[in-house]
């Protein structure tokens, strides 16, 4: 399974239990990586409501299927982390307030940078998506 979150530059994720942002390109890239494959909460399905084929469910981790997609705007439990192949984030590059954030060492858990990309986003001038397997 890999985790996917969308961090500002300080990696807040959430903000009075409201996501920070969004982004149609990164909608479009999560659904062209997951395939079928894609769990998210009911709360990220109303970012993908033109995308058919989503598993929701309401706690995380919604799936520990190898090659998965989870969307996470929440928290990321310990046994998540643990058992994740890899995580997939994309950097607003912009300070948000947050009131939730990403406290997740990639490097203490033993993930390394596959690849970064920067997109051009609808909202955002640029998107930093990083790729981190273990």
């Amino acid at each position: 399974m890999y985790i996917v979150v969308c961090l500002d530059t300080m990696g807040g994720i959430l903000f009075n239990n409201r996501r920070q942002s969004r982004d149609s390109v990164i909608v479009n890239d999560v659904v062209n990586m997951a395939g079928e494959k894609l769990y998210m909460s009911a709360y990220s399905k109303k970012l993908f409501k033109d995308v058919d084929g989503i598993t929701v469910g309401e706690e995380f981790p919604f799936t520990y299927d190898e090659g998965a997609y989870c969307f996470a705007e929440c928290e990321i439990p310990e046994e998540a982390v643990d058992k994740a192949e890899g995580f997939v984030i994309y950097h607003w590059n912009k300070l948000y307030p947050q009131d939730v954030s990403f406290d997740i060492s990639l490097v203490k858990n033993n993930f390394k940078l596959e690849s970064s990309e920067d997109l051009v986003g609808t909202s955002h001038d640029k998107i930093t998506k990083e790729i981190w397997k273990k």
